[in-house]
């Protein structure tokens, strides 16, 4: 049996065949749809305002009305609001005595020009939300369109017809024909392809880092690499380590899977659920793609932190060096909206061909549009490439550095380490 072969079991075994590893991969989906259902099912709240009015009494009152009305959805806030007289001055410190005495949750000044300058005031104790905000504002733009209408003789319903809005019913265009297209739906699929990448690749590669960096102190290295060579015990560790990612993902897939295809014979009304699942109707080729990128990150990425662990001494020395590593995964995570709204853009399409961007980037951009697929191949080889680059430079790190205990190596004997023939 070869020995990498060997270490592959031991290592796939190793982290398999804990609780650990099972209780993740059952509570992960659970915990995942819990908070973005906590988030969808969430309801506003009631807030107790106060609104000094310096402008006409019909602003003033139209503004209270429009606050006041009936929430247009479960989360939006409802509003209590007191209607005063200005002027705000001479009210201003008993106003915000009450608001850090928490009597109420803020209060709203409509100056005198705020036909003019289209502003009002907001005060509180605490920031005011994007909710909060767009109600205010909807609020104020009713009251003083109401204003500006009767100025100029135009009757209320005439301008409400004028201002309706219009609706974007979106769809996207595939080989196969045109699909319906959501934002929220888009913004989930691209988010859970994103975290799903990183979850593999630097929760699996950070668990190489800390098995190499315990079998270094305490000495097991030495036993294994008396029976074994370096090259090969890292092989064994990388591919033991992305068998156990494999078969998670497998059991994620399978749990999902089943719960589609059970609400699908239990729910009798299955055309929305029948339409979501039509966005996301992707080949079985831009699912391999996925697939290929996240196990070539996982090997960039477990080859750099089988280095790091290697290369350093203390768990101190490595959670520094850890962090360093994981900055660029953040990349992608922390501009997903702006990947999103231009997933063919400049700065996506560069986020997708560096390697180290690349196996979480080039999966949000496939799931958020058709991408050509010279620019998949292309990525794919920068990343082949990449991946196979850090693989040879961490053999050489791995082979000296494990071997190395109680002395921190320094970047010049780690390229000395490099320029060494294995």
């Amino acid at each position: 049996m070869s020995e990498t072969f060997v270490i592959f079991v031991r290592e796939l075994n190793s982290r398999v065949r804990t609780r650990a590893f099972w209780i993740g991969t059952l509570l992960a989906p659970v915990l995942t749809v819990a908070i973005f259902a906590l988030q969808l099912i969430g309801g506003g709240s009631q807030r107790t305002l106060v609104v000094v009015n310096e402008a006409s009494v019909q602003i003033g009152s139209n503004f209270i009305e429009a606050l006041t009305a009936a929430p247009r959805s479960e989360r939006s806030n409802s509003y209590r609001a007191e209607l005063r007289d200005g002027p705000w001055d001479p009210q201003r410190a008993g106003l915000d005595a009450d608001v850090l005495a928490e009597r109420i949750d803020g209060y709203v000044v409509i100056p005198r020009d705020v036909l003019a300058k289209s502003e009002i005031t907001y005060r509180a104790r605490s920031s005011a939300g994007p909710t909060l905000l767009r109600e205010l504002e909807a609020a104020a733009l009713r009251a003083t369109q109401q204003a500006r209408s009767a100025a100029a003789g135009i009757p209320e319903a005439q301008l409400q017809e004028l201002l309706r809005g219009v609706k974007v019913r979106a769809a996207r265009l595939t080989p196969a024909g045109e699909r319906a297209d959501s934002t929220g739906l888009a913004l989930l699929l691209v988010y859970l392809s994103a975290f799903l990448s990183y979850t593999i690749i630097v929760g699996y590669g950070v668990s190489i880092l800390r098995s190499v960096l315990e079998e270094k102190t305490s000495r097991i290295a030495e036993v294994l690499l008396s029976s074994v060579t370096a090259a090969r015990l890292l092989a064994g560790k990388l591919l033991g380590a992305a068998g156990a990612a494999l078969v998670q993902v497998g059991m994620w897939a399978a749990m999902v899977a089943a719960v589609l295809g059970a609400l699908l014979l239990v729910v009798d009304d299955t055309t929305g659920l029948q339409r979501a699942l039509n966005t996301v109707d992707f080949p079985a080729a831009v699912w391999l793609s996925l697939l290929t990128f996240v196990m070539l990150g996982f090997l960039l990425y477990g080859s750099l932190f089988a280095a790091i662990g290697a290369a350093v001494t203390t768990e101190q020395e490595a959670q520094s060096l850890q962090t360093i590593g994981i900055l660029p995964t953040l990349i992608p995570l922390m501009m997903g909206l702006r990947i999103l709204e231009e997933p063919s853009g400049t700065f996506a399409t560069v986020l997708s061909l560096v390697p180290f961007t690349s196996p979480i980037t080039m999966p949000m951009r496939m799931v958020a549009t058709p991408v050509p697929l010279w620019q998949i191949a292309l990525a794919l080889l920068l990343l082949l490439a990449g991946s196979a680059a850090m693989t040879w430079a961490a053999g050489k790190i791995f082979r000296i550095g494990v071997l190395s205990v109680g002395r921190k190596a320094t970047p010049a004997e780690l390229w000395r380490w490099v320029r060494k023939t294995i």
